[in-house]
């Protein structure tokens, strides 16, 4: 049996990784962050997203195609 996880709980935890971070990270970064349950980078970035769509969070373009 998996137990999954809901959307306000991975907000939260995504949260406590920004926060504890001493910069901005990328979606991959941020997924690195996790060491137990790690979310597929796709979910990160899904999640990322949401967030900013309601101000909780920025995104800025870095060099390439990332995100931070």
């Amino acid at each position: 049996m998996t137990t999954s996880r809901n959307r306000g709980e991975l907000e939260a935890d995504i949260m406590n990784v920004l926060w504890n971070a001493s910069g901005p990270l990328t979606a991959r970064e941020v997924q690195d962050a996790f060491t137990v349950k790690v979310p597929a980078i796709t979910t990160v970035i899904t999640v990322l997203d949401r967030m900013r769509a309601k101000d909780s969070v920025v995104r800025e373009a870095t060099s390439g195609r990332s995100h931070v």
